[in-house]
């Protein structure tokens, strides 16, 4: 007896499922494997760098098991740290209090200082208006001219100056009426040393009581100054150069000061170049005079004002001023400070 169609049909079927697996294992077995091996090596290759990755890994030390402990041990730590922060912020504290102190101390001591520096002046003024100082600065007026005349030199701003001008203005200012034989000595001197450059002389005599004592030479734009005005000057400049720490002591601060002072009284010429402002307009200010000057020089004004030079032309001098200009006014006198 025959099967039915439908069996005879789900016979077929397997059959060729059957064949077909077996034509699949028979060709394409290498294949497979190859696949399987080669995905096996990757996951092999994975595991491996991830051990060695293990492996390079630092070894960072374990947080304590806070857990571990007891009640009283976590707040004995607790309380430990704050002990810790507290001191550390108490010492910063003191450190600041005492940077505080130190400062404090130095600006009333820079004011003292100050003070002490104005008052010098002031009684240094009174003193030599006053005998026998006065007396004192007459009788030494011709050793002081010798001095003069055996530094005067004429400078290169001069030569240049009188390439173009036959003369050369040459001013003696003094406090006190001079003898007649130094005026001449002076006029004589300086008649014969532009003489010799082929140039010429205009001497003018001056007085001016407010020098207080002795006498200035000014030969082009330098000034050759044994007044004490001048020495008052140097002296407070002096002073007020001395920086103050705020560690000084009283003995030490009279000993700098009286140094300085006992320095005034020696027979000292000070040579420097001079010139005038002409105009000022914010900050910045154009000058004549001053010939020999060079770019980035200081200068100082009448009022006390600093500034640079930033421009040298052949009739003018520019410079930019440090801070307030509006002391500064036109026709005032400047001065090289070097």
């Amino acid at each position: 007896m025959f099967p039915e169609y439908s069996d005879m049909k789900f016979l077929y079927a397997a059959i060729n499922f059957l064949i077909l697996l077996g034509l699949v294992l028979f060709f394409g077995r290498k294949t497979i494997v190859n696949l399987f091996e080669t995905r096996r090596k990757r996951i092999n290759e994975a595991l491996s760098e991830t051990e060695a990755i293990e492996k390079e890994k630092p070894d960072f030390p374990k947080e304590e098991d806070k857990t571990a402990l007891s009640p009283k041990e976590l707040a004995k730590n607790e309380i430990s740290e704050i002990e810790s922060s507290l001191k550390s912020k108490i010492e910063y504290i003191r450190n600041m209090e005492e940077e505080m102190r130190l400062e404090r101390r130095r600006e009333m001591i820079s004011d003292v200082h100050k003070q002490a520096v104005v008052n010098i002046r002031t009684r240094a003024e009174k003193m030599f208006r006053s005998e026998p100082y006065a007396s004192m600065l007459r009788n030494m007026e011709e050793d002081r001219v010798m001095r003069i005349l055996s530094e005067l030199r004429l400078t290169p701003g001069d030569i240049a100056y009188l390439k173009t001008h036959d003369v050369l203005y040459v001013t003696l200012t003094s406090a006190f009426p001079l003898p007649e034989d130094l005026v001449e000595k002076i006029g004589d001197y300086t008649d014969e040393m532009l003489h010799r450059v082929n140039g010429k002389t205009s001497f003018w005599v001056r007085q001016d009581p407010s020098l207080i004592g002795g006498f200035s030479l000014r030969i082009g734009d330098t000034l050759y100054d044994c007044t004490v005005v001048e020495q008052l000057y140097q002296l407070e400049r002096k002073l007020e150069k001395n920086c103050v720490s705020g560690s000084e002591s009283a003995e030490e601060l009279i000993s700098g000061l009286m140094d300085n002072i006992g320095k005034m009284s020696e027979n000292k010429i000070y040579i420097y170049q001079v010139g005038r402002v002409l105009t000022i307009s914010d900050g910045i200010c154009w000058m004549d005079g001053l010939a020999d000057i060079m770019y980035g020089e200081v200068v100082e004004f009448a009022c006390g004002n600093r500034g640079m030079v930033l421009d040298i032309q052949p009739s003018r001098i520019g410079c930019v001023i440090y801070g307030d200009y509006e002391h500064i006014e036109s026709g005032s006198r400047v001065r090289r400070v070097g």
